[in-house]
């Protein structure tokens, strides 16, 4: 993804501690929810490392701290429940994909039946004696 896709709001990443301030998670255990939970919480680096975090990503780490704090739920449920909306949203795109497929597909099988008649047919009008012929 382009950093550009990745703005907040306001057209900016955030740093960890900006992330830190913002939800009142410390980054200690930010650096450690994307250890525990890489395939839900995995901030940008820059090219010198420091994480850079989206409006996208600061939500995710509202939701893990409402349900590790008000549920008391362990980490490896919360992992399996965002897990579980994340697959979800990439079972849709994947779904969306394969027919957009299907239907590019159909599209240009229509296509070269068109070309194949109209073929066909300048090729039928300009010889119409071997066309007599193969009748």
């Amino acid at each position: 993804m382009t950093e550009q896709n990745n703005r907040n709001g306001d057209g900016r990443l955030m740093s960890i501690r900006e992330v830190s301030l913002l939800t009142g998670v410390p980054p200690h255990t930010l650096r450690f929810w994307e250890k525990e939970m890489p395939e839900i919480l995995q901030p940008e680096r820059t090219q010198g490392g420091q994480r850079r975090y989206d409006a996208e990503m600061a939500e995710r780490v509202r939701m893990i701290k409402e349900l590790s704090q008000e549920g008391k739920c362990p980490l490896g449920m919360i992992r399996q429940t965002l897990g579980r909306s994340q697959s979800r949203e990439l079972e849709t795109s994947i779904v969306l994909d394969t027919q957009s497929q299907r239907l590019i597909e159909h599209i240009v099988d229509e296509i070269a039946g068109l070309l194949k008649s109209r073929l066909f047919h300048f090729l039928q009008s300009r010889n119409p004696t071997r066309s007599g012929r193969d009748q």
